[in-house]
């Protein structure tokens, strides 16, 4: 399917030799914001104004990874925010104001609702919708309400993201072995502790052991922010290298997906740094 090739193009697999990246590329993580919109569940006085189209695209342009084509992932809003999040998204993709070729709408909803079907039945009317993240969920991962709600997404063929801690990833690939008609995705490298060589072992284990499941792809993301703690600039490609190289070692080409994480990306670095430290590792 033409969905399908076009996110081939945006894997890793041709990375290690270019000079530049000069195929298409889809980054698979990519958050906007509306604050007069929309009602956010965070707040972080650098980040809190509205992140726009253009400012995706003036971000990016400068890198070796320049994209149009994305993926939208929620931003964490409030529950009476997260359906307009949708709505409002999906009006972008069809306006010509927005230059960005959205290939998908990863939205928020609460599975273990009683409600869920209707939640997503009304999501599902906006046709970019293919999946729900909901970062709740991590600490709900053995509740029979939200293994209610992961089957009702599944029977809809519907992804779902983890956005879990490293050391939630046995519980995630507990939830994972019960569904093998479902279709996951693991955020940010699974959310290591980058800098804690005691916990590398461990959450090294368990990438290969969550890798052996084919219905589960990984988003090779969010490793300035794992590194960096909090404290802007504080990572050296030195140290998050191992945990890219392991986690495309795990999951292989075609399951590891290039994600930016914009504009949450700022807290660590940027956009532009962010992109040259991955075809650094990727060439090592």
């Amino acid at each position: 399917r033409r969905s399908t090739m076009r996110v081939v193009c945006a894997l890793l697999t041709l990375a290690a030799t270019a000079a530049a990246f000069d195929f298409p590329i889809i980054d698979v993580h990519v958050h906007l914001a509306d604050m007069g919109l929309l009602q956010y569940d965070w707040n972080i006085p650098k980040l809190n104004r509205n992140w726009t189209c253009a400012d995706y695209l003036n971000a990016t342009s400068g890198s070796v990874l320049p994209s149009r084509n994305i993926v939208f992932v929620e931003v964490d809003c409030k529950p009476t925010s997260r359906l307009t999040e949708v709505q409002w998204v999906q009006g972008l993709a069809w306006s010509p104001a927005c230059s960005l070729d959205f290939e998908a709408i990863i939205g928020h909803a609460s599975l273990e609702l009683p409600n869920i079907t209707d939640v997503l039945d009304i999501m599902q009317r906006e046709p970019l919708l293919r999946g729900i993240r909901e970062g709740e969920a991590c600490g709900m991962l053995n509740s029979s309400d939200f293994l209610r709600g992961l089957r009702e997404l599944t029977r809809r063929g519907l992804i779902f993201e983890f956005v879990c801690g490293w050391a939630q990833l046995p519980d995630v690939e507990r939830v994972v072995a019960q569904f093998p008609d479902g279709r996951f995705v693991i955020d940010h490298l699974g959310n290591p502790d980058i800098g804690n060589a005691a916990a590398f072992s461990q959450w090294q284990h368990s990438i290969q052991s969550l890798a052996r499941y084919r219905n589960v792809a990984i988003k090779v993301s969010g490793a300035l922010s794992n590194a960096a703690h909090g404290v802007y600039g504080n990572w050296t490609v030195e140290e998050i290298q191992p945990y890219v190289l392991s986690t495309i070692q795990a999951f292989g080409y075609e399951r590891s997906m290039f994600a930016g994480n914009w504009f949450f990306v700022l807290n660590a670095g940027t956009y532009v740094e962010w992109a040259a430290a991955l075809q650094q590792i990727l060439r090592s």
